[in-house]
């Protein structure tokens, strides 16, 4: 019996080895009678903040300058790092500093509700790291499975003063995935980020994992 499980697999194995490109060939070929296409724009951008308190008037439309010339896009993620100052008390509690937050959620929705009818379809942070998703109105409703997560890296990955939020979503049948990270100062410390990295990696989204907290999405329309 093991001997006839080993021999089907040798046989599936081969058959796609050698049919698996003549068939990837032929779907493809026929792909328009089954699958549309359409594009869309997602701008990213990261700031370190050095724990900078804005006012709710703070002006950030320089960030978005070009819009004018290229177009508006239909995401934007907005990854801020040390968006709090990373004192012993933040690091040790490492809760949501939900004032601080609201703060850059009013600042950066000001700037874009000058530009088109933009929402904030999700926030995510983990001490001084923060990302901000705003999406325009008219695609919201093609935005499903929004998702988020956090991974702590610092001190073996007990404390939020290092490591990174993510966010995946998917918009008609295309997935994105979205990662702001703050990971290990100093130039000697490259070996330690890129560990750190596929830490973020791999234990996001996961169930279980050392320093990890589950984030579940929940609808919320919120005009800007």
């Amino acid at each position: 019996m093991v001997f006839l499980v080993i021999i089907l697999q040798w046989l599936y194995i081969l058959y796609f080895q050698v049919f698996g490109e003549e068939f990837e060939a032929a779907i493809k070929k026929r792909e328009s009678e089954f699958a549309t296409y359409s594009s869309i724009k997602v701008f990213c951008a990261t700031w370190n903040l050095g724990g900078f308190d804005p006012s709710t008037d703070f002006d950030v439309s320089l960030l978005f300058k070009d819009f004018e010339a290229v177009g508006s896009p239909e995401l934007i993620i907005i990854g801020f790092q040390e968006f709090i100052s990373l004192s012993a008390i933040n690091i040790m509690t490492g809760g949501p500093n939900t004032n601080q937050m609201n703060k850059w959620a009013t600042v950066i929705g000001n700037a874009l509700r000058k530009i088109d009818r933009y929402i904030m379809i999700k926030h995510v942070s983990l001490v001084g790291i923060l990302m901000l998703a705003f999406a325009k109105e008219s695609v919201q409703s093609r935005i499903q499975e929004i998702d988020a997560d956090i991974v702590k890296t610092g001190v073996g990955g007990n404390f939020g003063n290092k490591g990174g939020v993510v966010l995946k979503l998917r918009v008609d049948d295309s997935s994105f995935a979205f990662i702001n990270c703050h990971l290990e100062a100093a130039q000697g410390k490259n070996s330690t980020r890129l560990l750190n990295l596929i830490d973020i990696h791999e234990k996001a989204f996961q169930e279980g994992g050392v320093g990890k907290k589950k984030v579940r999405f929940e609808w919320k329309k919120v005009l800007i």
